[in-house]
């Protein structure tokens, strides 16, 4: 056909069609076959936007970080921070060990995964020398909990 003065050619800049050896092959006639998947039913339009209509919103997904999930486990024991620590040091040394540690976070977390605890002990640890004292406690749940926020 006649092109209108300044128009782009219709094929410029097209690729070359695909040989048909390039498609998939038509499908089989017929059910399919055992252990394929099976077509998705067709949806009506809109019936997607109305599923959620005048549904109340999903609750927010808890907190992943150990520390938020820590705090909202003590928190929902309508226990403190000092009262958490005072129940675990049962020598009333003024500091925890790892394993007094790791108890306690599974008791208030037991979905804790031993990555989330040995997060949790270095961090707390502020001097390294494998004791949690209350003031090292105290400091890093509030520190972690602000950063989490």
């Amino acid at each position: 056909g006649i092109e209108p003065p300044g128009a782009v050619p219709s094929d410029a800049g097209l690729l070359p069609p695909l040989p048909d050896s390039a498609y998939a092959p038509p499908l089989p006639a017929g059910p399919p076959p055992p252990g394929a998947l099976a077509p998705l039913a067709p949806v009506a339009a809109g019936a997607m936007a109305m599923a959620g209509a005048g549904a109340p919103a999903p609750p927010p997904p808890p907190p992943k970080d150990i520390f938020s999930r820590f705090s909202g486990g003590v928190a929902a024991a309508g226990m403190s921070v000092n009262d958490v620590f005072n129940k675990y040091d049962t020598s009333r040394s003024g500091w925890l060990s790892a394993d007094a540690v790791t108890g306690m976070v599974r008791d208030y977390v037991p979905s804790a995964s031993d990555l989330d605890l040995q997060h949790f002990r270095a961090l707390m640890d502020t001097d390294a020398n494998d004791r949690i004292t209350l003031a090292e406690f105290t400091t890093c749940l509030a520190d972690n909990k602000q950063v989490a926020a």
